[in-house]
């Protein structure tokens, strides 16, 4: 709070690795409802959504997730094993 008050609030300042910014957006965008836009991905990571085909393809392989085109959403099944579609990003 005393950071606050003196407006530092700035906690941590550090560069993500790769696979790091990789977990970091799945585990934010896939609690919300709307899922992951796919456009949103290499903007905000870095990368190309190419590096991530493999997790992908086995959440979609196990029925966690649905392709609706331009976005990926959980499936009911995905909703109640979210931490089942996390570990596949685990760096």
């Amino acid at each position: 709070m005393s950071g606050v008050q003196e407006k530092k609030s700035l906690a941590e300042d550090r560069a993500l690795e790769a696979s790091d910014r990789i977990f970091e957006f799945f585990l934010n965008q896939l609690r919300l409802r709307d899922g992951v836009k796919k456009s949103q991905f290499s903007p905000r990571t870095g990368l190309p959504w190419s590096c991530v085909h493999g997790p992908l393809a086995e959440a979609l392989d196990k029925g966690l997730l649905e392709d609706k085109g331009d976005r990926l959403v959980p499936t009911d099944f995905g909703w109640r094993f979210s931490n089942e579609i996390q570990a596949l990003f685990l760096p």
